[in-house]
């Protein structure tokens, strides 16, 4: 499960529990949309990705893979990124 919202010029990106292979690629659409349509005047954009794993391990290889996937999707994208954990 996953939850991808604007705030300011910051986007919010939450996993909360096992992340599906979909999920990824609608996480990836939905921050070129909001990069495409938001970014002007030169502001920058920040990406916080909050990893919440209930009741997954998200040092497991496959949850490795998605953060990876979205963390690698930002780069491409030019869209600066601060990550967290709790």
């Amino acid at each position: 499960m996953y939850l991808v919202e604007k705030i300011g010029q910051l986007i919010l990106v939450t996993l909360e529990g096992p992340v599906k292979e979909g999920e990824v690629e609608s996480i990836k659409k939905q921050l070129k949309e909001i990069a495409a349509k938001e970014r002007i005047d030169d502001e920058e954009l920040v990406v916080s990705l909050s990893i919440k794993p209930a009741g997954v391990d998200e040092t497991s290889p496959e949850m490795q893979k998605y953060i990876l996937e979205i963390v690698e999707y930002c780069k491409e994208c030019g869209l600066r990124l601060y990550s967290y954990q709790y």
